[in-house]
């Protein structure tokens, strides 16, 4: 006690001791930027990703750790799974150009033209992943070997699902924003400043009926993903619903057409492993090799819209490709 009231009569050292002894006090607590600050780091108008208003939701702080400071990981000569997934969409996006050099469609070209567009494109693209890791060595050329079957399986099924149903794809990596002929709203935030979106939809489809055009999205994705209602309700999970509202309401100035809302989708690209016994036969093999592609979503309530996405519907009431079946009674 002697020294702490020596201390406090110190003008010398009376600061560096008032300061120390803040932390016996002190509660860690986050506070908010000012809003000077905030202007000086994020600027007047936003253009932001959908991954990063759900970044924003999870945790602010590591919002502005990557968007305000821009800190960034350090890049590592390593095989990560945003690599795969990388290859993933640039396979698909390339078969989706081949298709439209060819004047052919999912459902047109033939299953072994699918499985051999699928691989010299693949093999095209590895190159370019991590610079050039699937080649680096013996271990990574299995890697390699193995991605290539994953390809295959699953422009299989995308081709195999494509004949099953009404929905056409529009078009793959589909770009939004303010550059891009589908425009995303104006948001203005608390603090005035104001914010608009900006991204890249993997997959828009159509299917044009008497009762209009209807749109869904699909995302594809190297890991299971299923949509959480809880998630979209606090801001965690925006991305799908975000995407199909900007491409229904978007239908008019981007196609010129007016829109319904269809659904919104995760495909997972993977390649299954099936529980059969040596008895079943190939054609078992193939269907549950194919239900195990089925998409994860949401869609609109309607019996009709679920029977264009998979034209099965109407006679079995249970859809392999899509979270729609009909009870007992025939209810949705």
């Amino acid at each position: 006690m002697g020294r702490y009231n020596w201390f406090t009569k110190q003008p010398d050292w009376y600061a560096h001791f008032e300061t120390a002894l803040q932390s016996l006090t002190y509660d860690n607590e986050a506070v908010a930027l000012r809003e000077e600050s905030s202007a000086k780091l994020f600027g007047e108008h936003i253009e932001a990703s959908v991954s990063r208003m759900e970044l924003f939701e999870q945790c602010a702080f590591r919002h502005f750790s990557q968007y305000g400071l821009n800190l960034k990981e350090r890049d590592i000569y390593r095989l990560e799974a945003f690599d795969i997934g990388e290859l993933f969409h640039a396979v698909l996006k390339d078969i989706s150009d081949v298709l439209k050099r060819e004047n052919k469609t999912w459902k047109t070209m033939t299953e072994e033209e699918c499985r051999h567009i699928t691989g010299e494109v693949t093999k095209a693209v590895i190159p370019k992943i991590q610079r050039h890791i699937l080649e680096s060595s013996n271990h990574f050329r299995y890697v390699q070997y193995k991605l290539t079957n994953i390809m295959q399986s699953v422009t299989k099924t995308l081709r195999e699902q494509a004949i099953q149903s009404n929905f056409e794809t529009i078009d793959l990596e589909v770009e939004f924003g303010r550059k891009s002929p589908l425009q995303s709203p104006v948001y203005t935030l608390d603090n005035g400043a104001t914010m608009s979106l900006r991204g890249r939809i993997d997959r828009v489809d159509q299917a044009t009926t008497d009762r209009g055009s209807y749109m869904q999205v699909v995302d594809y994705k190297s890991s299971e993903q299923s949509l959480s209602f809880t998630d979209v309700l606090h801001g965690i999970s925006l991305q799908m619903p975000v995407y199909l509202d900007i491409v229904v309401n978007g239908a008019k100035s981007w196609m010129g057409i007016e829109a319904h809302t269809g659904g919104m989708f995760y495909f997972h690209v993977h390649n299954p492993v099936i529980d059969l016994t040596e008895a079943d036969e190939d054609t078992v093999i193939a269907a549950e090799r194919f239900k195990s592609y089925k998409m994860n979503g949401w869609l609109q309530k309607d019996p009709a819209v679920a029977s264009l996405m998979d034209e099965e519907f109407t006679d079995t009431g249970a859809s392999r490709m899509v979270p729609a079946k009909l009870k007992k009674r025939r209810e949705f």
